[in-house]
């Protein structure tokens, strides 16, 4: 079975710590014929730098999704594994066979990680690259074993689709990498930096206490006047 004539484009919006990967997946022809036979995919290879985060992915409509990579949403870029964490979305395709043509609107949720801070002579800003993500048809097929294509072979078992063949989708753009801009800190603010945790979690501290004894004030008032 010959895959769907496709291709695709991805941009992120907005910039900084929290933003989207969107992909626009558009199916040109000869979707009829493939439409119960082949199901769609997209691969997303995400850098040290950048994290999904699984409830978010479990909230969104039109997907499945499989995560291989860092689960710690709270770590800095420089406290996780340099491996690129990989993210793989089944997409649902529509239920009207009988389209000749449509476009798909696949959002992912994404989040950037703290960076390492950067001395006084550096810019305070720190340029991500994504990749783009890669787009295949997974369509029924006569034979097999199948092998995976080149793109997907170090980041996709090959038993994961050992029975079908794989095609991939062409980009419809350059295929440059997606740039996301975060701030970043530097190095001369670090001893502020502590100083100032210190001084509110004291402060905090207090305030926990204040609240603590005004409490049991009111509500033990007797107690507090026969001590």
């Amino acid at each position: 079975m010959a895959a769907p004539l496709a291709s695709l484009r991805s941009f992120i919006v907005p910039q900084g710590f929290q933003f989207t990967s969107s992909t626009r997946i558009t199916v040109q022809r000869d979707w009829s014929d493939a439409s119960a036979n082949c199901s769609l995919h997209l691969m997303q290879l995400l850098p040290p730098d950048v994290y999904a985060d699984w409830y978010e992915l479990a909230q969104r409509a039109g997907y499945s999704f499989e995560l291989r990579g860092s689960d710690d949403l709270e770590k800095p870029v420089n406290a996780v594994d340099s491996e690129p964490g990989v993210l793989l979305l089944d997409v649902a395709l529509p239920r009207d066979a009988a389209l000749e043509a449509f476009e798909l609107a696949v959002d992912v949720p994404l989040h950037a990680r703290y960076g390492a801070p950067v001395s006084a002579s550096q810019a305070g800003y720190h340029t991500i690259h994504i990749p783009q993500p890669v787009g295949f048809w997974a369509c029924e097929t006569v034979g097999g074993p199948h092998p995976l294509p080149q793109p997907l072979q170090s980041y996709i078992s090959p038993e994961r689709f050992n029975s079908l063949s794989i095609s991939l989708i062409p980009l419809a753009s350059s295929g440059a990498p997606l740039d996301v801009t975060i701030p970043v800190g530097r190095l001369d603010d670090l001893a502020f930096v502590d100083i100032g945790t210190t001084v509110v979690m004291l402060l905090m501290f207090a305030y926990l206490v204040y609240v603590s004894l005004r409490t049991a004030h009111r509500l033990y008032p007797r107690a507090t006047k026969s001590d």
